[in-house]
């Protein structure tokens, strides 16, 4: 039976997969994905702390990318998991990774993860540009967003920079998208310290990974961002997603789904 609430959903039966959503968004991200992925796994996708809904930072703790890898960690250990399939997208999918340096994956899906590695002082502006834009536009909408997402055009308008088909996305899902984003708590600490100062230590991941970059993305386009990290993870396979954005969740759930479900499936340890 499902059990689900802001803080998090977990459902099914199976393999343990963990599902990791994006900057400034809630495990709903996943929302149209759980009915297939269920049947065949035991789910667990957690709000990340700080955001929407989700539980707090504990005291004295920064924000930031170990920081929310911590919170992960102690989701994984509260459901008993020492490893689990891992699927995250954008912010997600670079936890998802630096889980796997910690040896907790058994196999991650990083779905256009986020950070620029190496980085470098242009692109780091740029993510923090859009952070900026993008917020202030929900913020600006958020009390009109019922109204306004109940039309293809007012989701086209609100949502084409994270999705390549608005009008897929149900006026539910698009009110709540807006919703997370002008109503993050911790957006200005999250902002400071996202993409991280540090590229992560790849080096010692030993389990299969899929890079799938949406070749839609209009915030982290693979030419500018995906190519370092297939410089690091040289022995991961690469797949290119058409007719997706940067939430691939949202333009074909069905698909992301399938991508998802058939690489934990044939997933083995690399020695």
């Amino acid at each position: 039976m499902a059990q689900n609430g802001p803080t998090a959903y977990r459902a099914g039966s199976g393999e343990p997969l963990l599902l990791l959503h994006g900057t400034f968004y809630t495990w709903q991200a996943w929302s149209a994905l759980l009915p297939d992925l269920r049947r065949n796994f035991d789910i667990l996708a957690p709000t990340l702390l700080g955001h929407f809904e989700g539980d707090r930072f504990p005291p004295g703790v920064s924000p930031g990318l170990e920081a929310l890898a911590d919170g992960v960690e102690r989701e994984l250990d509260a459901a008993g998991w020492e490893t689990a399939h891992i699927a995250g997208n954008s912010l997600g999918g670079l936890i998802g990774l630096e889980l796997a340096q910690r040896g907790r994956a058994r196999s991650v899906v990083a779905i256009a993860p986020g950070g620029d590695r190496p980085g470098s002082r242009f692109n780091e502006k740029r993510i923090g540009a859009i952070f900026t834009a993008t917020r202030a536009i929900a913020r600006g909408v958020q009390p009109h967003a019922d109204r306004l997402c109940a039309s293809e055009i007012g989701r086209f308008l609100l949502l084409s920079w994270v999705c390549a088909h608005p009008e897929r996305v149900s006026p539910a899902d698009a009110v709540h998208a807006v919703n997370a984003l002008a109503r993050c708590p911790v957006y200005a600490d999250l902002k400071r310290a996202l993409p991280p100062a540090r590229p992560l230590d790849l080096d010692q991941i030993r389990c299969p990974v899929l890079l799938a970059w949406p070749a839609k993305d209009r915030v982290l386009p693979f030419r500018r961002y995906g190519r370092a990290y297939c410089d690091v993870l040289p022995f991961a396979e690469v797949r290119m997603l058409d007719d997706v954005g940067h939430v691939p969740m949202m333009d074909d759930p069905a698909g992301i789904a399938a991508l998802i479900g058939d690489f934990a499936r044939g997933s083995a340890t690399i020695p």
